[in-house]
Order: C-alpha cells, then structure tokens, then sequence
C-alpha cells in the first residue's frame, strides 16, 4: 500500500542516517500475508497472499538499493499484536538487539505503544536511558507526511482510521488485561489462546510459532 511504501521509506532514511542521527545499522520488514483484494482477512497459509514483509524487504532492496544483509524479516503475523509477538521472538531475541525502534503512522502511534509497551516490557515512550535494566527498550517514533507532498488518505479516511484504532485499543486491553508488561510468556499464551487471528480455529497447533511457551500450555 502506499502507506507501507512511505513507512519503508522513512525506515530507510533513519537507516542511513537522513534523519536528526543514524538510528541503527539493521531494519526490520514486520508484516505477514496481507488481505485479499477485497480486504478481508485470507486463511491461514492461503497460496496466492502476498507476505507484505517480503513485499516490503524487496521494495527497499531493489527500488531504495538497501544492502539485504541490512534486513530482518517477520513473516508470521496478521496484525500489529502479532507483530510486537513474533518481531521479538523472531528477530529481538536470538539478535540480542535491547533496543527497537517501531516506526509507524500518526494515527496508529498510541496502539503500537500499547501493544510493544506489554510485549517487550517497559521502555515505550520512554528516553533511552531508561532502559539499562536489561529488558529490551521499545520506543515509538511516528511520521506524518506533509499533505500537500505525500497525501496517504483524506482528512475523512484519516479521521475514520483514528476511532478505528480506540476501538481496537479497547478490544487489546480488555484481552490481554491480565498480561503484565514484558512477560512475554503470557503475552504470547493470550494471543494463542484469545486473538482471532492466532487461535486454533485458525492457525493449527502443529502450525504455531513458540518462542516463550511450549505446546502442554495449550
């Protein structure tokens, strides 16, 4: 999507260092299957979806000229809960990177934190001299493009995508209320247990990703 494009962009340019200061020497492509054309939700493992971190990864390789031994990919996940999951046991974790810098739109900037604030523990929307205790930093850094330059939707869709987003932030904390942040266990037990995206009836056991929990838990 276009929006996807503008967020690749931007990640490069803090890649390289465009921006106030170079923010780091790796980036990550977090993103699985998108939706079908007629914007539903496909199944699990539905041939023919494109996986938008690939999409993503291979736009900045071959368009932005990026080095690919510069990206990561997370592959696995259909939403931003997923995401902040599989990102840290998939790429945070067995890198040993402390530090993660999720670079989103304005309007979906108050979620993401949320979600990576209960993922990865606390540190979101926090300086960076904050987190020397070990746990892995999550700061929100948020782009809004000049409407006059780089117009993504109108000022209707914008606003519509606002409360899109506080039903949704609803939706998260009342699932994952009892998820304290930075225990990665329960947030990733909750997610298989009670999100849509990443139950049984979807995703069968044998497919799980398990990075902080073990099949007896389900």
């Amino acid at each position: 999507t276009a929006e996807s494009i503008l967020r690749v962009e931007e990640g490069v340019m803090l890649l390289r260092g465009h921006g106030e200061r170079e923010l780091s020497d790796r980036i990550v492509m977090n993103g699985g299957p998108g939706k079908r054309a007629d914007g539903t939700i496909p199944k699990f493992e539905e041939p023919g979806i494109p996986v938008q971190a690939h999409v993503m990864r291979d736009y900045a390789v071959e368009i932005l000229g990026v080095d690919p031994d510069k990206i990561r990919v997370q592959d696995f996940s259909s939403d931003t809960v997923g995401e902040a999951a599989f990102v840290h046991g998939m790429v945070l974790n067995p890198e040993g990177w402390k530090k993660n810098v999720v670079l989103t739109s304005d309007y979906h900037s108050t979620r993401a934190g949320m979600i990576y604030g209960k993922a990865l523990g606390r540190g979101t929307f926090e300086p960076e001299e904050k987190g020397g205790d070990g746990s892995i930093l999550s700061t929100v850094q948020t782009f809004n493009p000049d409407p006059e330059v780089r117009s993504v939707y109108t000022r209707e869709e914008h606003e519509m995508l606002q409360t899109q987003e506080v039903s949704r932030l609803k939706v998260f904390l009342d699932s994952f209320r009892r998820v304290e942040e930075g225990d990665a266990t329960a947030f990733e037990r909750t997610l298989y247990k009670f999100h849509g995206l990443y139950n049984s009836e979807r995703i069968p056991a044998g497919k799980r990703k398990l990075f902080f929990t073990s099949p007896g838990d389900y």
